[in-house]
C-alpha cells in the first residue's frame, strides 16, 4: 500500500514561507551589511563586449531594479530599526521594573519587525523574478525563458542520477532553454523532496535534492551508459546514492583525477573510449569552476544529464544589503550562459562529434 502523500495546506505554506523569508533578511543584513561579505560567484569568462551589450540593452530593467531594490532596503532597514529599539526599551523597562521573563519580552518585538522587514524582501525578490528577470533575460539572443517552465523528469530519470523523490513534492522554476548548433540544452532550478518516517512514526519532508538539471540532448549516441559523480570523501560517501551496481564502479588508468570522482560504465571499455585524459582534464577544469556543492554527470543513449547542487537560486535576485552593480547582477547570468557552452563543448566532445 502506498504511503499518503504529503500536502501542506495554505496555512502551514505561508508560514514556511515567512520564515524562510525571515531568516534569509536576517542572514543577509548580518552577512553583507554588517560583515560586508561578497557573495560568491561562478569562476567563467565573460566576453567584455557582450557583457557591455546586455548592460546597454538592459539600461531600462537596470534603472527600474536599482529603484525598486532601494524602496524595499529603506522599508526593510526602517523596520528592523524599530524592533531594535522597542527591543531595547523593552529589556531596559523589565530591569527597572523586575518584571519576569524580560529577556523573551525584549525579543518579541525584534521577532515582529523581522517578519515584517521580510515582507519587504518577499515582494523585491517576487517584482525582480517575475517582471524584471525575464525583461532582462529576452535580451539575450537565442534563448528562451519560463519562470515555472519545467523539465519533465520522464525526460531524465533514465538517467539514473535522480535520488529518489516524490513527483508531488517537486518544485521546479527559472527554465531556460537554448540551440547550441545541434544540441538542444534544457536548465531548470529543482528541488526533489520525499516524506520519511522516524523513529517514533513522524512523518517529514526530506530534501532529497535542491539545485540545477542540465539535460543536453545531442546529435550523436554513446555506445553505453558512463556516470561521473563528485567523490563526497571517506566519510560522507558511505551516505552518498550508487547510481549503478557496485560492481559496475571503474578505475581508468589515464585518469589523473581518481579521487575527485567516482565513475560507472555499463561497459569499462566502452568508457574509457568515451573517458579520454583531454575529457577528463576539460571536465575538471569546468567543474572547478562551479559554485556547486557537488555534482553528478550522465551520459547515455544521446543524452547529458548533469545535476549540480546548488543550495542558492540559479538567477539570484540581488541582495538588499550586499554590493549591488551590474558586475554582481548581469555578469552572474553571463556566466550560466557561458557555463552552458563549455558543457556543451564538453558533451559533444565525449559523443564524438
Amino acid at each position: 500500500m502506498n504511503a499518503p502523500s504529503y500536502q501542506p495546506n495554505g496555512r502551514q505554506k505561508r508560514l514556511d514561507t515567512a520564515t524562510d523569508a525571515f531568516l534569509d533578511t536576517i542572514v543577509d543584513f548580518i552577512v553583507y551589511r554588517i560583515f560586508r561579505k561578497k557573495p560568491a560567484q561562478l569562476k567563467f569568462d565573460v566576453a567584455p563586449e557582450q557583457f557591455d551589450a546586455l548592460k546597454l540593452a538592459c539600461a531600462t530593467e537596470w534603472a527600474e531594479l536599482l529603484r525598486e531594490r532601494e524602496k524595499a532596503k529603506k522599508a526593510c532597514d526602517r523596520r528592523l530599526l524599530i524592533g531594535f529599539i522597542a527591543s531595547l526599551a523593552c529589556a531596559v523597562i523589565s530591569i527597572v521594573v523586575f518584571i519576569g521573563g524580560g529577556l523573551f519580552l525584549a525579543i518579541i518585538p525584534l521577532l515582529i519587525s523581522g517578519f515584517k522587514a521580510a515582507k519587504f524582501k518577499q515582494d523585491f525578490n517576487h517584482h525582480f523574478a517575475e517582471n524584471l528577470l525575464p525583461k532582462i533575460l529576452d535580451h539575450l539572443d537565442g534563448f528562451h525563458y519560463e519562470r515555472h517552465g519545467i523539465i519533465p523528469l520522464d525526460s531524465v530519470r533514465d538517467s539514473r542520477i535522480l535520488p529518489p523523490h516524490q513527483e508531488e513534492l517537486t518544485i521546479q522554476e527559472d527554465y531556460l532553454r537554448t540551440e547550441i548548433g545541434a544540441v538542444t540544452v534544457e536548465m531548470v532550478e529543482c528541488q526533489l523532496s520525499r516524506m520519511k518516517t522516524d523513529a517514533k512514526g513522524n512523518r517529514r519532508k526530506s530534501t532529497e535534492f535542491k539545485g540545477v538539471i542540465l539535460n543536453m540532448t545531442l546529435p550523436h549516441t554513446f555506445p553505453s551508459r558512463v556516470i561521473l559523480q563528485a567523490n563526497w570523501g571517506k566519510v560522507l560517501s558511505f551516505f552518498q546514492q550508487k547510481p549503478m551496481d557496485k560492481d559496475q564502479r571503474i578505475t581508468l588508468d589515464n585518469n589523473p583525477f581518481g579521487k575527485d570522482f567516482h565513475i560507472y560504465a555499463e561497459d569499462e571499455e566502452q568508457a574509457k573510449q568515451i573517458l579520454t585524459l583531454d575529457f577528463l582534464q576539460n571536465y575538471k577544469r569546468f567543474t572547478d569552476k562551479l559554485d556547486v556543492a557537488a555534482t553528478e554527470m550522465s551520459l547515455f543513449g544521446d543524452q547529458c544529464v548533469m545535476l549540480l547542487h546548488r543550495p542558492k537560486d540559479l538567477f539570484m535576485p540581488p541582495n538588499l544589503h550586499g554590493e549591488i552593480c551590474e558586475e554582481t547582477v548581469l555578469y552572474p547570468m553571463l556566466q550560466e550562459i557561458e557555463m552552458i557552452e563549455e558543457l556543451t563543448v564538453i558533451a559533444l566532445e565525449a559523443s564524438g562529434a
